[in-house]
């Protein structure tokens, strides 16, 4: 029976794709007829796809004429999608998409002979819409997206006949400015996107007529103010973003109208004050990468419904106690983020306002404590954990500070935490008993100071609930016999996530109970054999060595007579002047000289010979 039943199904949605099939190959021959002297090869500048077989398929059901029919024309001159689309008979389509071409001057018959429901002309460089071009499709067309064109006005009475439309894209043009005449018709329009533009003024009241808009986007434009009448009758709007311009002030009495403002996003401006109240379904709200100092020129009184709040890239330097206070009537604030601020200091009860907080994010600030020191009566400081108060958070991020220790009674009572992210500090110890209580599934502490870690640290934690674990990159010091990290890491298996290097923790010691006995001792013998070799070698090298410094023979030398000859004369010879005999001239080789005959004067006669003499006997 179910078989029969996803038969019946498929041919159900096989036999609705039929007609959709017939009219694309219907269109695709009048493409084919179409002549184009700009373009030699046979393929026509546009072709017809239905939704169904294509990328463009729809949730929504088929009920009209043309649904399901989608044409695309791409990389193509004006004159050849011109000739292409006035070639049909009036045909109703859903979706006529043209991109990468170049479109300059969009003709006022442009679709004459075509009736889509959603208008796609992007990347094309369009610049100029002749008048009426749009007149014999407002009535059917629904959305119209002009995105990444050289736009830089909009003329009147343009977009006059789009009675119906409900989305209008003009992000990635050249506009400069918004004027009432411009948008005054949309009155059905639910979707505003003017994004990435050079828009530098918007008239009061220009929106004034679009009271069913829901969404409007001015984010990257060049606003530098908000008056009181910008947004003037947008009662009904829910998501506004303003982010990336270079607004200094604004009229905080610009919102107080849009009741059912969901999502604000003042992110990337000028601003050092921010003042909103009375938004009773504002949920999401931005002010990151402001010019903010202090929490105290933020006021944010009667936002019942908020639940994430970005402060994230100003230059806050601490959180006070009060600070946050407007906050508490917030009671569904979920995440509050100030990253990358200059936060040295939080005092003890900051986060007792926003109590019901589960997600906290304090990385890239100057925090070296998870404590303050407050001053009591008598004088003296007590200790304040200024994230006791959190008992609901489940995420925590402190990465890039300048934290040096974790107390045993600063997380403890942060019984829900989930993720506990401390990397890129200076953490060098971590007390006993600081993690209990907890039940972490990821825990990041990389690239910090550790070198030790008390053994019962993880005590409370479940092998099973974990998720991801980093302690990499920490100076670790490994004591064999009683390191309990590395085996520790191997239990997790793959959710140990090292992200750097684990140092001396992925080095067994010779000991290690999880190392099997026969592993080691066959590694002892390995060891033990090599070393004897060396040894071995090491002295026929000494041996060869001594033989042939010392000419050591093993066959008894036999003196000969002239081993007997003294080669260098003896010390007694070297004492006198002159080894010749006086009377002979014979030179002494061995033995004492002979005593030479003393003329009167008791000289010896060798003594007496003149200089003269000597240098003629002696080569001198």
């Amino acid at each position: 029976m179910k078989t029969i039943l996803i038969f019946v199904a498929l041919f159900v949605a096989f036999a609705k794709a039929i007609p959709t099939v017939d009219v694309c190959e219907k269109i695709e021959n009048v493409f084919l007829t179409v002549p184009d002297p700009e373009d030699s090869s046979d393929q026509p500048p546009c072709r017809c796809l239905p939704e169904e077989m294509g990328a463009m398929r729809t949730s929504r059901p088929f009920k009209e004429e043309g649904d399901g029919i989608w044409i695309g024309c791409t990389r193509q001159y004006m004159p050849s999608v011109f000739r292409a689309l006035n070639a049909l008979n009036e045909t109703l389509i859903s979706h006529l998409w043209i991109w990468n071409s170049v479109i300059n001057i969009v003709p006022s018959d442009m679709f004459a002979k075509v009736r889509p429901r959603t208008l796609t002309l992007e990347n094309s460089r369009v610049g100029v819409f002749r008048r009426g071009v749009f007149d014999n499709i407002g009535h059917r067309l629904k959305n119209l997206y002009l995105k990444n064109n050289i736009l830089k006005s909009i003329e009147p009475n343009t977009f006059d006949s789009l009675t119906g439309l409900e989305t209008l894209d003009l992000t990635g043009n050249k506009l400069t400015e918004i004027r009432a005449r411009d948008i005054e018709r949309l009155t059905f329009l639910e979707t505003l996107m003017l994004s990435d533009n050079q828009i530098n003024y918007i008239e009061p009241g220009a929106f004034k007529s679009l009271t069913g808009l829901k969404t409007l986007n001015l984010a990257n434009n060049k606003l530098t103010n908000i008056t009181k009448h910008t947004f003037q009758g947008l009662n009904n709007l829910e998501v506004l973003s303003i982010q990336g311009n270079a607004l200094l002030t604004i009229d905080w009495d610009a919102f107080i109208h849009m009741k059912r403002l969901r999502t604000l996003d003042l992110g990337t401006n000028q601003l050092s004050r921010i003042v909103l109240r009375g938004l009773d379904n504002l949920q999401r709200l931005y002010i990151n990468n402001n010019h903010i100092k202090s929490l105290q020129n933020v006021t944010l009184r009667d936002l019942p419904d908020l639940s994430v709040l970005s402060i994230d890239r100003n230059q806050i330097s601490r959180i006070n106690d009060n600070d946050l206070s407007a906050l508490s009537q917030s009671s569904r604030l979920a995440s509050l983020s100030f990253a990358n601020n200059n936060i040295s200091v939080i005092e003890g009860q900051a986060f007792e306002h926003v109590h019901e907080l589960t997600v906290l994010s304090l990385q890239n600030n100057e925090l070296s404590s998870l404590t303050s020191y407050l001053p009591s009566k008598t004088g003296e400081y007590t200790k304040a954990p200024f994230l006791k108060p959190l008992k609901k958070l489940r995420i925590l991020n402190l990465s890039h500070n300048k934290i040096t220790a974790i107390e045993s009674d600063e997380l403890n009572t942060l019984s829900n935490l989930k993720e506990l992210i401390l990397d890129n500090n200076m953490i060098s110890k971590i007390n006993p008993g600081a993690f209990n209580g907890l039940r972490v599934s990821k825990f990041f502490i990389n690239n910090n100071r550790l070198y030790y870690l008390p053994d019962d640290l993880f005590e409370s934690w479940s092998v099973e609930d974990l998720e991801a674990v980093d302690i990499s990159d920490n100076p670790w010091e490994c004591i064999c016999g009683s390191e309990w990290i590395g085996p520790w890491l191997d239990s997790l298996g793959d959710r140990n996530v090292p992200s750097g290097d684990l140092g001396c923790l992925v080095i067994r010691c010779d000991n290690d109970p999880e190392e099997p006995e026969d592993a080691r001792s066959f590694a002892t013998t390995i060891i033990a054999t090599c070393l004897a070799f060396a040894v071995f070698a090491l002295l026929i090298g000494i041996g060869v060595l001594y033989v042939q410094q010392n000419c050591i023979h093993t066959v008894p030398i036999k003196r000969c007579p002239s081993d007997m000859v003294q080669l260098i004369p003896a010390m007694e010879s070297l004492s006198y002047p002159n080894p010749f005999s006086a009377e002979k001239g014979i030179v002494n080789l061995g033995g004492p000289a002979a005593p030479s005959p003393k003329n009167k004067s008791g000289v010896a006669a060798g003594d007496a010979l003149s200089k003269s003499e000597k240098r003629v006997r002696f080569g001198i």
